[in-house]
């Protein structure tokens, strides 16, 4: 079946509801039972770029489609894609626009989750790019090209937000000034506290006067080394305040397990998921039973509009 919609002059709609918007096919479904869906599309899968429903525009340039099957025999709840173009994976250099997927939520904007890796980004200027704190339960870790091997980085961690800044420095005559580059000097809340080692053999140093600006460095006993010295230089954060501290919730022993529970995969039949909300009145996130605030009620049964 094929259906086509045309009009003679403009015809906007006024909203998303099914009275509010124009289709070129709709389907209502009143009652909103257990498995039961306005609109459906099946297909066997038993082969590859084929779906249950496709949504693009007429040219094809960018479309998705539900219960995909891609060209790698990759099997996908939600596919969709708005570029095309030919390339060995460098930035293009026309002019581009478009997102594969935009999810927008009144509490969580998108949740994933896989038996064995839950996200995977990538993007040639940038993976990925988050507009507010991030919070995660595991090692933060970099694979590392070293030649031809690649090698796991360790993240630096902290109990409080510092910046820390490393060098080395020649003393003249016993002594030597080290200034931060105005980068880190922008960074730091106050003085820092600083660490020097000869590396070589000297009176001994100490740090004469320091400031966000930078430090002097004296060999003791009015020494006249020529010894070279390397320095640590670790500092609060400009933006460390306690207006960001880690919410209550997340460092509760039982938040994953609840996280867990409501991120439940559906096609599993035999266990249900649990709710997940934001409490305004608390400033908290809650899990169990959704209230009813929180969605529509439910329609009396027997009746009909």
């Amino acid at each position: 079946m094929f259906v086509y919609r045309t009009r003679n002059s403009a015809n906007d709609g006024i909203s998303y509801a099914q009275l509010g918007s124009n289709t070129a096919s709709a389907g209502l479904n009143y009652w909103g039972d257990v498995y039961t869906f306005g609109l459906g599309g099946w297909s066997y899968n038993d082969y590859s770029r084929t779906g249950g429903v496709l949504g693009a525009d007429v040219s094809g340039a960018y479309w998705g489609a539900l219960g995909y099957r891609s060209s790698g025999t990759v099997n996908y709840g939600v596919y969709g894609s708005s570029a095309y173009f030919s390339g060995g994976g460098f930035l293009p250099s026309n002019e581009v626009a478009g997102i594969g997927g935009g999810f927008f939520g009144s509490m969580v904007g998108s949740v994933s989750k896989g038996k064995v890796i839950g996200q995977m980004n990538s993007g040639e200027l940038f993976a990925s790019y988050n507009i507010g704190d991030v919070y995660i339960s595991g090692k933060q870790v970099e694979i590392v090209q070293s030649g031809e091997q690649r090698l796991p980085a360790y993240s630096v961690t902290s109990t409080v937000l510092t910046v820390y800044n490393k060098g080395k420095i020649t003393l003249q005559n016993g002594s030597a000034y080290v200034a931060f580059d105005k980068n880190y000097s922008s960074l730091i809340a106050d003085i820092p506290v600083v660490t020097v080692t000869a590396m070589g053999a000297c009176n001994g140093l100490y740090i004469e006067s320091i400031d966000k600006n930078g430090f002097t460095i004296r060999e003791l006993n009015n020494g006249t080394s020529h010894v070279t010295v390397s320095w640590i230089s670790v500092a609060d954060r400009i933006d460390q305040s306690t207006e960001n501290q880690v919410p209550a919730e997340l460092l509760q022993a039982n938040f994953e397990e609840n996280l867990q529970k409501s991120l439940h995969d559906d096609s599993n039949k035999e266990q249900n998921g649990q709710g997940i909300w934001w409490d305004g009145a608390t400033k908290q996130i809650r899990f169990g039973v959704t209230p009813a605030s929180t969605y529509p009620a439910r329609k009396t049964e027997g009746t009909e509009e």
